[in-house]
This record gives C-alpha cells, structure tokens and sequence, in this order.
C-alpha cells in the first residue's frame, strides 16, 4: 500500500486562506491559522474565530470597528474570571498574544516573515483621553490592587501584501495599533474591538485610507462625518484642511451599569434619529462643592464626555461634511455646527432645597438634508446643523444623607430632518403637429374662415358642378 502524503501548502494566501503565524521564527516551529476576537456567533468574543486573507472586518463598512464583549465575573463563552491569574502576558486581555508572533509571508512551513510595526496608546477609562505611548518593547498586563492595567481594548490591524506568481499573494508587511486601557474585577463585562484591513504594497506613493459615508451622497446607517479645521503654520502657507474625527459624531452614552463614559459613547448615524441617557453618580455633598464652582457645568462632565470635541465647539471650529464623500482638502464641502443655548453660567445651588439649577444636561442635534441630482439618482446631502444644548435642573432628595449616592441624568438627542422639496416642473408644451400658416393660402380653392370676394365663391360652386357632370357621364357612356 502506498503512504497517504499530505497535499502540500501552497506557495502563497488566496482570498479566504488562513493567515499563517508562529511562535518563533524557526523552520522546523510548528504554525498554526492567526485568531482575534470577534463576535462570531454572539455578542461574547470568540477566540477562536480565523483571520482569512482579504476578508476585511468588520464586514459591514458603516463600522470602524467590529466590537464584542467579554463576561468578567463567569466562564461563560469568551467569559474570564478578573483575577491575578487571568491578567497575564498569555491571557485575552494580552496585546503581547499578537505582538510577539511570528507573522509567515506564505503559508509554507519555511516561508519568510512579514515586517512588523506596532504602536501602542493608552485610554484612560476615567476622562477617555488618549495618550501615545513610546516604548520599543511589548507591554503586557499586569495584576494590582483588583485592577487589571494595560488591558487589550482595540486592535486596528493591516496586512500589506505583494503579487506573486499564479495568482497567489505573499504578506509582505503587518502594521498594529493597539489601545490599552484598566479595568477592574468589579466591571461586569469588557470590550474588545477589532478592525482589520488588507492593502496592496505601493513602492512609491503611500497610500491613505479614508472611510466614506457615501459617494457623493450619504448613505443610510453610515457615520455623520465631521471634523476641526486644521491650520498650516503660516510661514507655510494659508493651506486649511479637515482634521476628521476618527468615530464621527460622538453621542454621550452609557456603559453597562448605565454611568455615563466617553468610553462609551455612540456613534450619529446619517437618517437615525437617537435618544441617549447617561447617569452622573454624586453625593449630596459633592453635588453642592461642584455646583458653587460657577461655570463648570459643561467642563464638569459634558467636556469629559466628548473627549477632545468640547474644545473645539467651543471655539466654533466643528464643521460636518455636506457630502458622503465631501474632501478631507476642501473645507469648501463642509459646513459649520452652528450652536445655540451656549450661556453655560449662572449655575445655582439652594442648600434648603439641595437643587442645582441651570446644569448643562445634554445636547440636541438636528440635522437639516435635502437631495439632489435627478429624480431617479437622488443623493442626500446635509444642509444646516445645530446643537442645541439641554438645561435643567439636579435635585438631590431631602430624606437622604449628604453622604450618600444619588444618580443624575444626562441626555442627548440626535434629530434629522429632511427638507421638504417639490419636484421642479421644467415640462414645455407639446409642439403643433402642424405649423400655423395663413389662413388664406389655399385662396382661392377653400374660402371657410376667409374673406373672399363672392364672385369667387359661385366660380368654385361652377367648377364643382362639372366635374360631377363630367363623371355622370363616363359612368353612362360606359354602360
């Protein structure tokens, strides 16, 4: 009996084919197919779900990133247990389970590997702000005080690769953007976000991804885009372009427990109206220390939630892209957030009545869109946008204890309104099947609706006569 050999790998990644990893660079290591996190069957994260070469994640473009959770207090699928023995270098919550890897340029056991760049950020959990880290070795989590630090949070991954022969592609270069961020054993569950994108390799021209909305007009479901107006330094010029905010139009939400997180926060959908309500935890005392600090309504809590926009709303410097595709390079396609209700002082604290009134509490957007281009190829652009801020007033009860906790809401609203449009009515009148002529340029055979000498008229009668004569009489000859 002949041995059964195993059909060789191929010489290079087809669409679909699994990308290949080891541990360590060695010919003889053994390889295995690359898996990250993803909500394969479910919301919960699956670590098992294989990475096929050229299927980009998420699938659905309208997302930045493909999000799922982990349970932190069960085994359940995806599910770990926050303990010292689970915030490890080889756990889930490990960046160094990716970074430390071995990526094969092919599938062949000894294939070449591809080059890889990593960057590192940290999120802070508590404001969202995010720092670039420089650091030339991994960082992995670690355990201390029931807080897990440095934890997986996004995973923003592209494969570059090259042509080779027969069809196949070889994985020439890989480039990771990790976030990290704590958690502690309390948080019920955690997040993981993933993208993945593949690129050809451009010798010369570096090529720049830029997510659209829609081309030209916006497509419904996909992100509002917005963005600053950036400067150039003016011993350079008088260029101005748009600073793009990477996740669009932020929304303040809530995370599980309801608190109100910038990390949190939801995404403005061109064509979805949305309503979102956030709690603010403070006690009595608390409340009445934040609210005699006069003017911090929005810095407080609205500034935090917004991460780095409130500043430039402030300043008056968010613009909104008219179009699905409106120019990064023309400030000309994007139009400016007009604000309204901005009088953010005058906060009041009444010790008898334990209230603060004129607290900032939310904000409201209404986006005005129209159409355009023909009838039967409509295309939806963005016409005004406003945000109109919420005032209100935080009571905290009297029959509790100043020491206690008492939740406070904030809400935001998300509006979108078309412009009422009628169709324009360019239709011209129907040309004459016949061209008007005189009326009398038949005188003098026909005489209806002409004034003819009478003479003419018997003249006509006459000629008429004889030629019914002229025929009588062949017919009778002919007989």
């Amino acid at each position: 009996l002949r041995s059964a050999v195993p059909p060789a790998r191929p010489p290079g990644y087809l669409r679909g084919t699994p990308i290949m990893v080891k541990a360590v660079n060695k010919a003889d290591a053994p390889s295995w197919p690359l898996t990250l996190p993803y909500p394969a069957l479910s919301s919960q994260c699956s670590d098992e779900y294989q990475i096929g070469f050229l299927n980009l994640i998420p699938v659905a473009q309208q997302n930045v990133f493909s999000e799922c959770t982990r349970p932190t207090q069960d085994l359940s699928p995806g599910g770990i247990i926050m303990s010292q023995t689970t915030c490890t270098p080889s756990s889930p919550l490990s960046a160094t389970r990716y970074t430390s890897l071995f990526y094969m340029q092919d599938p062949t056991t000894t294939g070449l590997g591809a080059t890889l760049t990593k960057t590192w950020q940290y999120l802070d959990p508590e404001d969202g702000s995010i720092t670039p880290l420089t650091t030339t070795t991994d960082i992995a989590p670690s355990y201390s005080g029931d807080t897990c630090y440095n934890a997986l949070r996004f995973i923003n991954m592209t494969f570059v690769y090259t042509p080779a022969a027969d069809g196949y592609m070889l994985l020439s270069q890989v480039q990771m953007s990790l976030t990290l961020t704590d958690l502690t054993r309390f948080d019920p569950t955690f997040s993981q976000s993933l993208r993945v994108d593949f690129l050809p390799f451009q010798s010369s021209d570096e090529r720049v991804v830029t997510l659209l909305s829609g081309n030209p007009g916006y497509l419904t479901g996909f992100p509002l885009l917005t963005g600053t107006v950036a400067n150039q330094d003016p011993l350079q010029g008088t260029k101005k372009a748009i600073q793009r905010l990477a996740f669009g139009t932020p929304l303040p939400a809530g995370n599980q427990d309801g608190e109100c997180s910038p990390t949190s926060g939801a995404q403005v959908r061109f064509g979805y109206n949305a309503t979102s309500t956030c709690a603010i935890t403070l006690s009595g005392s608390e409340l009445a220390s934040w609210c005699d600090n006069k003017g911090s309504a929005a810095q407080s809590y609205l500034a935090g939630l917004l991460d780095g926009v409130w500043e430039q709303l402030t300043s008056n410097n968010v613009y909104v892209g008219i179009w699905g595709n409106s120019n990064w390079t023309q400030t000309s396609e994007w139009i400016q957030v007009v604000q309204s209700n901005t009088d953010f002082s005058g906060m009041l604290y009444s010790r008898t009545s334990r209230e603060c009134g004129n607290v900032v509490v939310g904000y409201d957007i209404k986006v005005l869109y129209g159409v355009a281009f023909a009838a039967n190829n409509l295309q939806k652009k963005v016409l005004y946008v406003n945000i109109c801020y919420r005032k209100g007033t935080w009571a905290f009860p009297l029959d509790k204890d100043l020491s206690a906790q008492h939740r406070f809401y904030m809400t935001s609203s998300v509006s979108f309104i078309p412009l009422p449009q009628k169709p324009y009515n360019d239709i011209k009148p129907a040309p004459p099947l016949v061209v008007p002529l005189p009326e009398d340029i038949f005188y003098p055979f026909v005489t209806s609706g002409a004034q003819m000498p009478a003479p003419c008229g018997g003249l006509l009668l006459l000629l008429l006569l004889t030629g019914v004569l002229a025929a009588l009489a062949a017919q009778v000859m002919a007989a």
